[in-house]
């Protein structure tokens, strides 16, 4: 793939946003409550648009697929940005949460 358009209108932690980032696909996504701008760095690793405009989503895949450099460049650092949800990094938050809840008494 060259692009995934994520057309919810609502998200919690979407899955397959982050599947897509990590395997390089810049990804263009509805600003819907919670999730995509969470995870999606506007014009660095993807885009985002309003919620629910639909003029917008198609404006933003018709700009990625006629720039090949912005797509390419995307893709990489989408590569790059969602390494903050590996598997190593989020460990790293759970055991720094335990060692602050095991050693804080009141």
């Amino acid at each position: 793939s060259s692009i995934y358009v994520m057309s919810s209108r609502f998200e919690g932690l979407p899955m397959a946003l982050l599947e897509a980032m990590a395997c390089g696909v810049p990804c263009i996504s509805f600003d819907c409550p919670y999730g995509p701008a969470e995870i999606i760095t506007p014009e660095e690793d993807g885009i985002l648009v309003r919620n629910g405009n639909t003029d917008e989503l198609a404006d933003a895949i018709c700009q990625l697929i006629e720039d090949t450099d912005k797509r390419i460049r995307m893709g990489k650092q989408a590569q790059k940005n969602i390494q903050r949800y590996s598997r190593e990094e989020v460990m790293k938050l759970w055991n720094e949460l335990f060692n602050t809840l095991t050693t804080t008494r009141p």
